[in-house]
């Protein structure tokens, strides 16, 4: 197989007149078709490499900003980085458990039928195509507000206080629109996820649809179990290790695997 040398701050210069390189950092050896995936997916959510790479492993802490990394490379006339801060050490920001954004994300095909089946031509839930950025509109909805699409769907609440997910979680879901949030980045892995899971399949860069939980009428109780989750109030320290158990109707899997939903 072959491998290329690849540095993970994305410099333009070559590996041995590379200041970056005599940093601390580390070069690493990858194959060429990962190279070119990590070139297709910075061209295609202008995340720089180390973004890419950290998304990934699941970083969110850094030594080192991008914004001035990316500025002294351009500048190329600078004889030393930008100053490195201290590391300090990571610890997970608390957030909602997974099978609370695994259920929204599905539940998205739902709600997107129901929206068609009002218009004269029928359609398949297996033939929805929903982009990212859809189901992080839903989703970031559904996480400020509570509900998503309408207030029907909001969870009943024992008392009189609104809570939501933003307002238990607030540190997590801060600069919820920006492409490297703590929010981007865990709905991102949630997709990565379900697509891992045989419950959605990538079409192209940012568009997915169903790869099973259809027909609907044989997956009722898995539909109902995922309604569920979307009606749960918000608490704290809630834990779902398992919600659907599936055997999918994608071909690219083998009959009879098993699907745990939110564990992934």
């Amino acid at each position: 197989m072959f491998f290329s040398c690849f540095c993970v701050f994305a410099c333009p210069h070559s590996v041995n007149t590379c200041i970056i390189c005599a940093m601390r950092t580390t070069l690493i050896r990858i194959s060429e078709a990962s190279r070119k995936r990590l070139e297709d997916s910075k061209r295609e959510t202008g995340k720089s490499f180390v973004n890419l790479v950290d998304d990934v492993l699941g970083v969110d802490e850094y030594t080192l900003r991008d914004e001035e990394l990316n500025e002294w490379v351009q500048q190329d006339d600078s004889p030393s980085p930008p100053p490195v801060s201290p590391t300090r050490a990571y610890a997970p920001l608390p957030k909602p458990s997974p099978a609370v954004i695994d259920a929204q994300l599905l539940m998205c095909w739902q709600h997107e039928l129901n929206r068609r089946s009002k218009k004269k031509n029928a359609t398949k839930i297996q033939d929805i195509l929903l982009s990212r950025k859809e189901l992080l509109r839903a989703v970031r909805q559904k996480i400020r507000l509570g509900y998503y699409p309408t207030k029907p769907h909001a969870p009943v609440q024992p008392d009189s206080d609104h809570i939501t997910w933003a307002t238990l979680y607030p540190q997590w879901f801060k600069n919820n629109h920006k492409s490297r949030s703590a929010f981007q980045v865990f709905c991102d892995n949630r997709l990565a996820s379900l697509v891992k899971q045989g419950f959605l399949r990538r079409v192209e860069d940012g568009l997915y649809r169903l790869s099973s939980l259809y027909p609907l009428y044989q997956y009722k109780n898995e539909w109902a179990a995922i309604t569920g989750v979307t009606l749960l109030p918000p608490q704290q320290g809630l834990e779902i290790p398992r919600l659907v158990s599936i055997t999918p109707t994608a071909q690219r899997l083998r009959h009879g695997d098993s699907l745990i939903f939110g564990e992934a």
